[in-house]
């Protein structure tokens, strides 16, 4: 069966996030956006047998940064690029949970999600560190006070911002890209192209769920 409302209501969603996510309103959005970013970052680099101790999310800009790290070039370029390619990954997994069976806990798995990434990861600054927590637990009271619908709405929102981060905050690609450009010797604009590429399929991924997956 066609899910039509899902649809154009996922669509409405990710324009309500375009117009307004320079604004407040998208702050704890764009904290979970760039927490799951730096994971990717952190991930990507220890998979390929580099070494980071931890990451940084600045509570003031959002800017994240990974702390020091030890590794091959291999395992700094991977760790790179995972940043984005991370994000998207957890993107779509946060926001394939309402088409599981777990869908009327799709918030409160969020919210443990976010607590666990921040305890085990997230060091330096106390203002970060208190500002992923509340978020993770803002998750997790939400889970108790919504309905089993809205809640699996918000938590779709929430897969689709960060997945399409690098639609979200372009103007942020430069700094991967360009560091993967003097690694490489592949020009930046690539590397940003693989981004978007990337987001535009899984954002026609969850176009296709929305419309077909969703009851």
């Amino acid at each position: 069966m066609v899910n039509e409302k899902a649809f154009i209501l996922m669509l409405l969603l990710f324009l309500v996030a375009l117009k307004l996510w320079r604004t407040a309103f998208a702050y704890p959005l764009r904290l979970a956006v760039t927490l799951f970013h730096e994971t990717g970052h952190l991930l990507g680099a220890v998979a390929t047998g580099g070494i980071l101790f931890g990451m940084e999310v600045n509570a003031e800009d959002l800017s994240g940064r990974a702390l020091k790290f030890e590794g091959s070039k291999k395992a700094r370029t991977v760790g790179t690029n995972m940043g984005y390619l991370g994000s998207i990954g957890f993107g779509l997994l946060i926001y394939m949970i309402p088409f599981t069976r777990l869908s009327g806990a799709s918030l409160l798995i969020t919210g443990i999600l976010i607590l666990l990434v921040t305890l085990a990861w997230v060091k330096e600054t106390a203002k970060g560190i208190a500002y992923c927590m509340l978020l993770g637990a803002a998750l997790i009271i939400m889970h108790f006070m919504l309905s089993a619908t809205t809640a699996a709405y918000a938590t779709m929102f929430i897969g689709i911002c960060i997945a399409l981060y690098s639609f979200l905050e372009i103007d942020r690609c430069d700094s991967d890209a360009h560091s993967l450009s003097c690694d490489t010797h592949i020009p930046a604009f690539l590397w940003k192209g693989l981004w978007l590429f990337s987001s535009g399929l899984v954002f026609a991924l969850m176009a296709y769920m929305a419309l077909y997956c969703m009851g």
